[in-house]
């Protein structure tokens, strides 16, 4: 993933920890840690409380959880990232325009000139659980970048999953044009990945 082109990989559970931590002090509900993988360097634990969404898909369709689903990312997009935030989003700026390129002939210069924010990367139902309210596991997609990168990621997600509309439950101003420019990048990335893992399904949906 992204990740290898920011951090040392020695230090890669050490940020996993970092970006887990943090969205705890946004207000994110986490689980407590009990282990880390040792593979993948993914936060684990077994002490989610609630139903799994993917293992509940009619909890997806429930308004509170749409209404939960969107706070998790406009407290994460509250988050302003700092000046060496910014730095570590430069190598991410790198890798997005190399894959952009396959796709395009030149990436839009705009989709750089974006506020950069925490993003989660992964909230799929497998990630989510829900009791009183949503808690989130497993941050090792997450990284700093592109506001409406990561918007695109939650969109294409909540398209997939019914979990909701980002034009009436998202708090932040979007351009819409950029939005569907990474949108499509998000489908194409997501495409590429499945193909990598032989997933048939994950194609078919797509």
């Amino acid at each position: 993933g992204l990740i290898g082109y920011k951090f040392d990989d020695e230090k890669e559970e050490e940020y996993r920890f970092f970006y887990r931590r943090l969205a705890d002090e946004m207000g994110v509900e986490t689980p407590a840690v009990v282990s880390k993988s040792s593979g993948d360097f993914s936060l684990i634990s077994d002490e989610a409380s609630g139903e799994q969404l993917s293992e509940n898909p009619e909890l997806m369709s429930d308004d509170e959880v749409k209404e939960e689903y969107w706070d998790i990312v406009n407290k994460l997009h509250d988050f302003e990232v700092n000046k060496a935030g910014r730095q570590m989003e430069r190598c991410l700026e790198k890798y997005i325009r190399d894959r952009f390129s396959k796709i395009k002939e030149v990436p839009d210069p705009s989709l750089f000139e974006d506020d950069i924010v925490y993003c989660h990367r992964d909230l799929n139902p497998s990630n989510l659980f829900f009791d009183e309210g949503l808690e989130v596991i497993d941050f090792g997609s997450a990284l700093f970048g592109p506001r409406h990168y990561d918007l695109a990621i939650h969109a294409n997600l909540a398209d997939r999953y019914d979990l909701g509309d980002h034009e009436d439950l998202y708090n932040h101003s979007v351009d819409e044009s950029l939005l569907e420019d990474w949108r499509i990048f998000d489908a194409e990335r997501t495409i590429q990945w499945a193909r990598r893992q032989g997933d048939d399904e994950l194609n078919q949906v797509i």
